[in-house]
């Protein structure tokens, strides 16, 4: 009885013990964990069961978990200030789904990558000079912040009847959301982790760009880190704002977010790009010099 009792402290203590966590060892346990997790108001383990492939990977996303939680409770003060405007919110893309559409910022994006416009696409955020395509793009940010703070977990509330996964491989599966592929036409893919034999979901490193943007050296993993602890922290400015009444509109909202967004997202794309070139120079010059001759050894003179 003794033993058993410290068996169970320990569990609930150190919540690190094999034994005493919950096992997702199909495409379904998953699913039905991370609902359960914002459901019970911890969108910080949401990370947990996102696949990592190394511990840098785990580290950063372990940090963006506790912006995953910070995000859900401004969701939550949002929904009490402004509820009217939650509840149209939701019923705009309740319908915009039942009739097959999207104005999701992604959606916009990936219709001008499909008309080959991608040079002219320009997102005007909180001010600045106008955008040569219409205001599409800069209302479809709008609508994805505002439907972001609004309900920034609405995907994975419904999720019990609405999401369902069909086998790839024996490894995989693809997410599906009322029987069609969840990001169209990229997709979202679960797979099994060969190590623990638990279901992941994989970070959708296809869509463009990203996957030249993904973190892979140390100082690559700073950078993202430390981006996301600036936009942590503009979560936690922003929800401070709603609560006290600092922001009148769900409209305000979303341009303070812009404004406060822009910053560190051209910070760290100049700071990648500096390491980028950095990293593309070192590499040159490493191969120039491992195409350059040994000097021969001086002669020695006869005697």
């Amino acid at each position: 009885m003794r033993k058993t009792l410290i068996l169970l402290l320990a569990c609930v203590m150190l919540s690190v013990v094999p034994a005493c966590e919950e096992k997702h060892t199909t495409p379904e346990d998953t699913i039905a964990l991370v609902r359960k997790a914002v459901e019970q108001g911890r969108a910080d383990k949401i990370t947990r069961y996102i696949y990592a492939d190394s511990e840098n990977m785990r580290k950063l996303l372990n940090r963006f978990g506790r912006l995953l939680l910070n995000l859900q409770k401004l969701g939550l003060a949002v929904q009490e200030r402004f509820p009217e405007d939650v509840a149209k919110l939701r019923a705009k893309a309740e319908t915009a789904a039942k009739e097959g559409k999207s104005s999701t910022l992604l959606s916009q994006l990936m219709a001008q990558q499909r008309q080959g416009n991608r040079r002219n696409v320009q997102i005007q955020i909180g001010g600045g000079s106008k955008s040569q395509q219409p205001d599409k793009l800069k209302e479809a940010f709008n609508d994805t912040m505002k439907q972001l703070f609004a309900d920034p977990y609405a995907f994975i509330e419904q999720s019990e009847k609405r999401l369902s996964t069909e086998f790839l491989t024996d490894e995989s599966v693809a997410v599906l959301w009322d029987n069609k592929p969840v990001m169209a036409p990229l997709g979202m893919v679960m797979k099994r982790d060969g190590n623990d034999g638990q279901w992941y979901f994989v970070l959708p490193t296809n869509l463009p760009g990203l996957s030249r943007m993904m973190p892979k050296t140390d100082r690559e993993f700073q950078i993202w880190g430390g981006m996301i602890t600036v936009f942590d922290k503009m979560i936690v400015d922003l929800t401070k704002d709603v609560s006290e009444g600092r922001v009148r509109t769900m409209d305000e909202l979303s341009f303070k977010a812009g404004e406060m967004a822009l910053p560190p997202l051209m910070m760290t794309f100049y700071a990648y790009s500096m390491l980028d070139k950095n990293q593309r120079k070192e590499a040159k010059a490493a191969e120039a010099a491992q195409k350059t001759p040994a000097s021969k050894p001086a002669a020695t003179p006869s005697k």
